[in-house]
């Protein structure tokens, strides 16, 4: 990790040019770039050679990609997913009629898996129930053949391991719903800005 100053000026010529005028002043502050590492222990110490970002993360995105997150991780973030099940069902219903997307992660066991081998999924709200919750997934499932993408199903509110509420505004998540406070504040401009583009 190399804070975004360092970067743009140690860069190999192509990324700083390229990415120098872009990047405004506040996203300078307090941002990182993840880079490759320094081949030996004497450039890690005096940086011999010029920063270039993470290979892996700079290269295409496949159209289904996986993640891997270790079951601690997973563990984790669906904890916080159900704590706060309550507060997206109560957003679902305060922003109704501005017809957000909501999505959810549900995790299920793989085929032939243990308790703990998951394949989270990403599924489209219709309704979030007080158990349940009436969704679609919209990911091709890569181990788990009893879903397929298109499937709309009630799934236990159990399998929960991520929310997200996508607003113009930003997204509201179980980590962030500071987003919904400026919701509220601005409703009306929220419904001139949906009727224009509608």
């Amino acid at each position: 990790m190399v804070g975004m100053d360092t970067f743009l000026r140690s860069a190999e010529d192509q990324w700083r040019k390229g990415l120098g005028p872009m990047v405004e002043e506040s996203h300078r502050r307090k941002r990182s770039v993840v880079c490759e590492p320094e081949p030996s222990l004497l450039g890690r110490l005096f940086r011999t050679s010029k920063l270039q970002p993470a290979r892996l993360l700079t290269g295409s995105v496949p159209d289904n990609p996986m993640f891997g997150f270790s079951t601690a991780a997973s563990d984790l973030m669906a904890e916080r997913a159900r704590g706060t099940y309550p507060l997206l069902r109560s957003l679902h219903r305060e922003f109704a009629e501005f017809e957000f997307p909501c999505i959810v992660k549900l995790g299920f066991r793989i085929d032939g898996g243990s308790e703990t081998d998951k394949e989270h999924m990403w599924f489209e709200v219709h309704e979030p129930r007080d158990g349940s919750i009436d969704c679609t997934c919209v990911n091709t499932p890569y181990r788990v053949s009893s879903l397929h993408e298109g499937q709309r199903g009630e799934h236990p509110v159990d399998l929960l391991s991520d929310w997200v509420i996508m607003t113009p505004a930003g997204n509201i998540t179980p980590r962030s719903s500071n987003i919904a406070r400026i919701i509220r504040s601005r409703a009306d401009e929220m419904r001139q800005l949906l009727k224009k583009n509608s």
